[in-house]
């Protein structure tokens, strides 16, 4: 039986998710906050997500971004549930966090992009990204790890950049590269915040 329009629609995005895709990603978050403000049709589409996604469990399998491990299945949960509950509490380090978004690597964007707001308030710094920035100690990887925050929707330059980086730069670039990504997703849910700070080269497929 061929599928239905919507539910390959679904499949798609979901898929394109769990492989990076920021536009997907954000389109989720999107559907996600229409739904809980009780909008009929994005509770129909997340009802049908969350379907797909229990139907379809996604394979994990160990690999890296920018020479961070991803961690293995069964420990996912219980280091998101840590850094979600530490997060909501205020209970928690630069240091700490660190170790938890390392531990967790692309997997914790979604938890920080739920969690609370890592924009600049009243042009102050954010205490959340100002804390993880501060456990890297030395000037040359905090600037590592901002240069990982301000590229998150250039890929390929991180990429390139991370070639030329050792073990400890490469964490500070993947530090600066979740907090980043979470960020811009949080930031894409405002009104005419244009869909490009995601990612510029898939900018084209919703602009």
């Amino acid at each position: 039986m061929t599928k239905d329009l919507v539910s390959q629609t679904i499949e798609d995005v979901v898929t394109r998710a769990r492989l990076g895709d920021q536009v997907a990603s954000a389109t989720l978050v999107v559907i996600g906050k229409r739904a809980d403000k009780g909008e009929p049709r994005a509770m129909e589409i997340r009802r049908k997500v969350l379907d797909y996604t229990k139907k379809n469990p996604q394979q994990f399998q160990q690999g890296c971004v920018f020479g961070v491990d991803k961690p293995e299945k069964e420990s996912i949960v219980g280091d998101a549930c840590l850094l979600k509950r530490n997060l909501h509490t205020g209970n928690w380090s630069g240091q700490g966090l660190a170790i938890l978004l390392l531990t967790l690597g692309d997997y914790a964007v979604g938890v920080l992009a739920h969690g609370p707001t890592l924009l600049m308030l009243d042009d102050e710094p954010n205490p959340i990204v100002h804390s993880v920035r501060d456990a890297l100690q030395t000037d040359h990887l905090t600037s590592i790890f901002d240069f990982g925050n301000e590229n998150t929707n250039k890929p390929k330059v991180l990429e390139e950049t991370a070639r030329n980086l050792n073990k400890k730069q490469l964490k500070a670039l993947a530090l600066g590269s979740i907090i980043g990504r979470a960020r811009r997703l949080q930031a894409v849910t405002y009104p005419n915040v244009p869909i490009s700070i995601l990612c510029e080269d898939a900018a084209w497929e919703l602009e």
